[in-house]
Parts: structure tokens; C-alpha cells; sequence
């Protein structure tokens, strides 16, 4: 018979097909490492968040790297206003409440009290709206309470 043979020089050699584990083994390593990217940006996320907010101390309130020190009367509401959705006047002013004073006066001492608070927290986290905000009670209108924008602390 008649046969002809072609000698030219090879180019590239490599396998025509992989079988089907080389494709399992390489989709899971590119699913391992999206999720792991995924796992790590949602981690730095969380971290951030939280470094944007403050935190509550002993004696005061720490925002990055600076630090605002409040009394102790100041840090009794601070904490109250934390606990809870609404607080009546008439809590906060039993915190502030001096025997010897008119209830004229206590009240201007709670109001004077609650705009140091909002000034030194204003000044640390560098905004311009009052973090403790007072609005009428739905069940007595006559009456206020009072409310901290939970958003800004940890």
C-alpha cells in the first residue's frame, strides 16, 4: 500500500481532555476563594461599623482615638437613655434632682444637664444634631420624654 509520512516539527503537546475531578477541584478552589473574599470583606465591614460608632465606658465615651469624660449624673442618663426607647422627664429629673432647689429650678437643671451632654457628644463625634432629642408622650401630651439616637453608639 501506499503510505506517506509527514515529519514536521511539533508545536505544543498536551492533553486533548481532563477528566472530570481536574474540573470539580478547580470550580471548588474558585468557589473556596470567592467565599473567602466574601467572608473577609463582610469581617472589614463589620469592624468598620463599629470603629464609626461609640463606645460606652466607666466614666465616659470613647469615639477612634478621642475621649470625653462625664460625671457621674451624666453617665446614670447617658446609660438609661441606652436601655431604653423612651424615658420620661420625670426619670431623668429624679436623677438631677437636688432636695434644696425649687422644681423650678431642678428643671432647669435637667435641661441644663441634657444640653451639656448633647454639647460634649456633638463636639466628639463632630455632628451637628442632638444625639439626646425630647419629643411629647403619646399617652400625656403634656408630659416629654426623652430619647437618644441609638445609631451613633455601639
Amino acid at each position: 500500500m501506499f503510505s506517506f509520512e509527514i515529519n514536521l516539527p511539533l508545536k505544543s503537546k498536551a492533553t486533548f481532555y481532563k477528566n472530570k475531578f481536574w474540573w470539580f477541584g478547580k470550580s471548588f478552589l474558585y468557589g473556596a476563594l470567592i467565599v473567602l473574599l466574601l467572608l473577609c470583606f463582610y469581617t472589614f465591614f463589620k469592624q468598620y461599623k463599629k470603629l464609626s460608632k461609640s463606645v460606652l465606658l466607666k466614666n465616659g465615651l470613647r469615639h477612634i482615638n478621642k475621649f470625653v469624660e462625664f460625671d457621674e449624673e451624666s453617665m446614670i442618663i447617658i446609660k438609661l437613655l441606652l436601655s431604653e426607647k423612651e424615658v420620661p422627664s420625670t426619670g431623668i429629673l429624679k436623677i438631677v434632682e437636688k432636695e434644696q432647689f425649687s422644681p423650678a429650678h431642678n428643671e432647669r437643671l435637667k435641661i441644663q444637664k441634657i444640653k451639656d451632654i448633647n454639647l460634649k457628644v456633638r463636639a466628639l463625634l463632630g455632628i451637628n444634631i442632638d444625639v439626646i432629642q425630647e419629643k411629647k408622650s403619646k399617652y400625656d401630651r403634656r408630659e416629654k420624654v426623652y430619647f437618644i439616637l441609638k445609631r451613633y453608639f455601639v
